[in-house]
């Protein structure tokens, strides 16, 4: 009788959790790739990909589980908060040198998950424990918490560059407390920073008499990554103020939700129609809201109730620039059974308001009309012009909106300068910021065949066949790769498997590359490559009639330098024999377009990003379109704005964007409106 093999245990996320935590034990010079934890497992690498999209996502998932362990050991330590907190940060330096090739990529990766949350909550009830509130105690996580990420990686570091425990041999056991400063009990005042130079190389090791961990690894660990970790915090320190207390206090993010929820619930959809979208209805809500403030306020109609709201605040110098802040007030239509909640209700639950057109883009355009009105508002008038540009039709291209307004009032709409859509979600550590879109290059492909009656086919030649040859050519074509300058920003991002993100720059081995990129795949494929879609099908209009003739309509998205002739070169390519046979059409179509990132606009988009979240940023090209491309075309920079939070990924952004319940979150909300107050204080604030 053979004997059973055994039964092979079902993989799951725990299970590659632990294998990576092992090897980072017991192979802590090396970095574990998902071959090598494929191999520790017995499975193929490409399992990994069932679980965790990318090698971030496993890293997160780590580093959650070692800030679980340090709480739990921390929960079950005796004595004062004081005594609890030095448990819990001492218990996960001692992780970090146990794991250091997962500790150290806490200064460039957030943990998500329940580990991460007991963690915040159990720094915040210790610091309130002592007596913390208010701003004190958001200012107080914010130090322990850079504190903690900046001396766990770098003590990681130490393990990694050394060998060892410890530089000095010791065995890990305390943690410098004299790190922060304290006043008694019940004044929490700060973190004294690992290293003020530029380069922390330059520093001088240093060691805490309450310590037997030598932290020279501190000075020693590339200064940008520390400051990256303590901007981490801060960003998180922020999120969790806004949550907590500004959505309840700070009245521009109060005005901007309110606002939010009147637009979404004026239902101005857009059904490509020129009856439709009735975008008068937003139009007035902002005409209400801006009706108190001195803005110069121009509605203008390119067909009946199809409005645009134009209002400028005016500057003091003529040489300043003018800020456009461009937001469509026009959303696409809602399939109402996929819905949980009313999709026009703009109900607020849990801290999100509900809607179709919350996230694409009527949060933003709330925000650009809250800016508009504090600047008005504001007791010195700025340098240069602010405008709010509230849109019609961006939804169906733009021809009873921005279109229109540049053709008909190119004064009105004049700025020199513009932040729209398409940024602001989250790629890895990095805020996307949109700089280019793709083109559109629409074609009409029509096979002409021999009808007849439907009884008596023989003789006949059916049209419907020549569409499905099409349709099978068609779905065999992978254009070729162009990898454009953006792309290896998009991969540095995102990407920080390094066997991957070398497949990924080549573009031969590109595409076998992409089937691993998990839920980001779909938009690595679409930048990296001109795309063809058919999109809808006509042959025949009886059915008892075998048609004459067919068509197929194409959506082709273009790459910056395509063409129209380029297009249809290709399309013969792909259609080889048939090509003789096929009428190609052009339809509506439009060059793919691209702003500098050497702006003094995108530098103050970095700047504020990287003040408010603590990150940097990526320039993207968006799949889509938007319109943006107006004013790209006509030499003025525009770029894709936004500062959503942390929880945001490009996968989620994009399923929320005329996706079923669509809903943003609050904090998101106060995110994008504290960067714009910065972008905009520096680009046309008051003169100092």
């Amino acid at each position: 009788m053979t004997a059973a093999a055994p039964r092979r245990t079902r993989l799951d996320q725990r299970m590659i959790v632990d294998a990576l935590l092992e090897l980072a034990r017991t192979e802590p010079g090396v970095r574990p790739t998902f071959k090598r934890l494929g191999e520790a497992l017995g499975v193929d690498a490409t399992a990994m990909y069932r679980h965790f999209r990318n090698k971030d996502e496993l890293t997160r998932a780590a580093l959650d589980r070692l800030a679980e362990m340090a709480v739990t050991h921390a929960l079950a330590a005796e004595g004062s908060w004081r005594e609890r907190l030095e448990a819990y940060l001492a218990r996960a330096a001692e992780l970090s040198l146990e794991y250091p090739s997962v500790a150290i990529e806490g200064a460039v990766v957030d943990p998500v998950g329940p580990g991460d949350v007991s963690a915040d909550e159990l720094i915040l009830g210790l610091l309130s424990e002592a007596g913390l509130g208010g701003d004190a105690l958001i200012r107080a996580y914010a130090a322990v918490s850079g504190f903690a990420v900046s001396q766990n990686a770098a003590l990681a570091h130490e393990v990694l560059r050394n060998g060892a425990a410890a530089s000095d041999g010791s065995t890990p056991g305390s943690v410098r407390s004299d790190q922060w400063i304290f006043l008694g009990t019940r004044s929490f005042v700060s973190i004294e920073r690992p290293c003020s130079r530029s380069t922390a190389s330059r520093c001088t090791a240093r060691e805490s008499p309450r310590s037997s961990i030598r932290l020279s690894a501190l000075c020693d660990f590339p200064a940008s990554k520390l400051e990256r970790s303590v901007g981490v915090a801060q960003s998180r320190a922020e999120v969790c103020r806004v949550s907590a207390e500004s959505a309840e206090n700070d009245a521009g993010v109060d005005a901007t939700v309110e606002l939010l929820r009147e637009m979404i619930r004026e239902a101005c959809v857009n059904e490509g129609t020129e009856t439709s979208g009735q975008e008068i209805r937003n139009v007035r809500v902002l005409q209400r809201f801006l009706a108190d403030v001195p803005v110069e306020m121009h509605v203008l109609e390119a067909a009946p109730g199809r409005a645009s709201l134009i209002a400028r605040v005016r500057g003091t110098d003529p040489t300043a620039p003018a800020l456009g802040l461009l937001g469509h007030i026009d959303v696409v239509p809602v399939d109402p059974d996929g819905w949980t909640r009313n999709p026009f209700g703009g109900d607020l639950i849990d801290d999100e308001v509900w809607g179709r057109g919350a996230v694409d883009m009527l949060y933003l355009t709330a925000a650009f009309a809250t800016v508009l009105r504090e600047v008005a508002l504001a007791p010195e008038k700025p340098r240069g012009d602010l405008v709010l540009l509230a849109v019609a039709d961006e939804e169906a291209g733009g021809d009873y909106g921005l279109k229109w307004l540049l053709q008909q009032y190119p004064d009105i709409v004049e700025v020199s300068e513009v932040l729209t859509e398409s940024g602001g979600m989250r790629m890895g550590s990095h805020v996307a910021i949109g700089v280019a879109e793709k083109g559109s290059a629409g074609r009409l492909l029509t096979v002409q065949g021999k009808p007849g009656h439907a009884s008596i086919p023989y003789g006949a030649r059916s049209a419907v066949f020549a569409v499905g040859e099409i349709l099978q050519q068609l779905s065999q074509a992978v254009p070729a790769a162009e990898l454009g300058e953006l792309w290896d920003a998009f991969v540095t991002a995102r990407i920080d498997d390094a066997d991957l993100a070398e497949r990924l720059r080549d573009p031969v081995r590109l595409d076998t590359a992409i089937a691993h990129l998990g839920g980001i795949a779909g938009y690595a494929y679409a930048v990296s490559r001109v795309t063809i879609s058919p999109t809808v099908l006509r042959a025949g209009s009886a059915h008892n009639v075998i048609p004459g003739s067919g068509s197929v309509q194409l959506d082709i998205r273009t790459l910056p330098g395509t063409s129209d002739d380029d297009v249809d070169d290709l399309l013969r390519a792909v259609l080889g024999p048939l090509a003789d046979e096929t009428q190609i059409t052009h339809l509506r179509g439009w060059d793919a377009t691209a702003s500098s990132t050497e702006t003094p606009l995108f530098a103050a988009l970095e700047r504020a990003v990287e003040a408010v979240a603590g990150a940097p940023v990526v320039p993207i090209m968006a799949a889509g379109g938007s319109d943006a491309r107006f004013f790209r075309e006509i030499g003025v920079p525009a770029y894709g704005f936004g500062l959503l939070g942390p929880a945001w990924s490009y996968e989620r952004y994009r399923e929320g964007v005329h996706g079923h319940n669509e809903r943003i979150d609050l904090t998101s909300i106060s995110l994008s409106l504290a960067a714009l107050r910065r972008i905009v204080a520096e680009r046309i604030g008051a003169a100092a």
